[in-house]
């Protein structure tokens, strides 16, 4: 939809001012003359992870002298579909970069499975989330999650939990 002379100019003047452009009123008024969707804050995503991982030099040593090998899979592969929701909007105006910086804290959740080191089980994430578009094509986003995998260990299969932060770079078309 190609919005009217009349909604530019009330987003603009939403946009001058500080009740219109950081506040919930400017949200809803835009969301009405822009005939903006409950589920356009919802997102699908397919996560393929490559990990290279290796032995530090006093794991080697352990490895070389008393023959010991770690009891976890060294990670390689991870494959996972899910969603991603922005739980809400803001903006941060810092001087000097000529405009405002665009943000939406978001909660994801993730699941699929990994192939690691010869072992594949299931895998699943989920987390928060900071997207931060540093103009209107580009973005950061910050992630923190939760994982859990399922893998086999010395002749049994264990629930494995841990962390997982990560920073990504992106762009829009």
């Amino acid at each position: 939809m190609t919005p009217s002379r009349g909604a530019r100019a009330v987003d603009r003047a939403l946009e001058a001012s500080v009740v219109g452009s950081f506040t919930r009123i400017g949200y809803h008024t835009r969301r009405r003359l822009f005939e903006w969707t409950p589920l356009e804050s919802l997102g699908l995503e397919l996560v393929i992870s490559h990990y290279w991982s290796s032995l530090n030099a006093e794991a080697e040593r352990v490895k070389k002298e008393l023959g010991a090998l770690p009891d976890s899979h060294a990670p390689e592969w991870q494959f996972m579909l899910g969603g991603r929701y922005s739980i809400g909007y803001g903006k941060l105006m810092i001087g000097g970069l000529g405009g405002a910086i665009h943000f939406e804290p978001q909660a994801f959740l993730h699941i699929g499975g990994h192939a690691h080191d010869g072992d594949a089980g299931p895998s699943g994430d989920g987390g928060l989330g900071l997207l931060v578009f540093l103009t209107p094509k580009m973005f950061v986003r910050i992630d923190a999650a939760i994982v859990y995998e399922r893998e086999d260990r010395s002749g049994q299969t264990v629930a494995v939990w841990g962390t997982l932060p990560s920073l990504g770079m992106g762009g829009t078309l």
